[in-house]
């Protein structure tokens, strides 16, 4: 399986990659998270009301918000992301390296999205989230459920599912040969894009379930309730639907599709 090693590429670097793109105007989140936007708003002024985007990428959120009017940041480990992102933001966008580059209780509202299955350290994570957030301060944090068939970034059936390592990397094996999975780094060889898969998979997600991450917010003094928030999205994304059929789906749905957490530093 060891072929002559060379120095690859990461994962995330691959061609076409939206956030190594040059950001020109914010992009509005789904509709969800718009009403949730509403809803914690309430009477304030936008302008009134501070949210950080945590994980924002190149700003695509924080464009947007600062757009309709909220007084919006954003904060990224990855500098490759920001640097697409600051000619239209500036320092509304700033660089997570020794926790979060903002004071204590800053913000009203907190958002993440497809941000907590890259954290190894969701302690410290949850930790600096309620540093930075308000007393009453509200967050939604959407994150893919650990048990969803096909890995959202790879793009490969089941393989997430399996120990990191060696089983993860025999598996991608026989699934890149057959030609599934996202078609990036076709010019390299079968083995050295199991490399950069496996390399991925194993040091830049984390998949865990709903109970877990409420857990590790509610030891850090939020409260918090996925299965009530995840019902509501539902109810969002298919109005049509009876509330029984909206019940029955959301376990479903947080077992192997996405979580939408709410939280509230209390």
């Amino acid at each position: 399986m060891q072929d002559k090693k060379r120095s690859l590429p990461h994962f995330n670097s691959h061609t076409g990659h939206r956030k190594l793109e040059h950001l020109r105007e914010g992009s509005p989140p789904e509709p969800y998270v718009q009403d949730f936007l509403h809803q914690v708003t309430g009477e304030r002024r936008r302008n009134e009301v501070r949210i950080l985007d945590m994980g924002c990428g190149r700003g695509d959120l924080v464009a947007w918000l600062c757009e309709q009017g909220w007084d919006a940041w954003g904060a990224d480990p990855e500098e490759t992301y920001l640097s697409s992102g600051k000619p239209l933001l500036g320092d509304r966008i700033r660089r997570i390296e020794n926790g979060l580059p903002f004071v204590d209780s800053s913000f009203d509202v907190i958002l993440s999205s497809q941000v907590l299955e890259h954290v190894e350290d969701l302690s410290g994570f949850v930790g600096e989230l309620a540093r930075v957030s308000k007393l009453g301060a509200e967050g939604l944090h959407i994150f893919p459920a650990p048990r969803q068939p096909v890995e959202g970034h790879m793009l490969v059936p089941f393989v997430h599912w399996l120990p990191k390592g060696r089983c993860r990397q025999y598996a991608l094996y026989p699934i890149l040969a057959s030609g599934l999975g996202a078609s990036y780094f076709t010019e390299y060889t079968l083995s050295e894009r199991v490399r950069i898969f496996s390399h991925f998979s194993d040091t830049d997600t984390y998949y865990r379930s709903w109970r877990m991450v409420e857990a590790e917010f509610e030891a850090k003094g939020f409260s918090c309730n996925s299965t009530m928030s995840t019902e509501r999205k539902l109810r969002c994304r298919y109005p049509l639907l009876p509330r029984i059929a909206i019940r029955a789906l959301t376990p479903l749905y947080l077992t192997f599709r996405g979580i939408y957490l709410r939280t509230r530093h209390v």
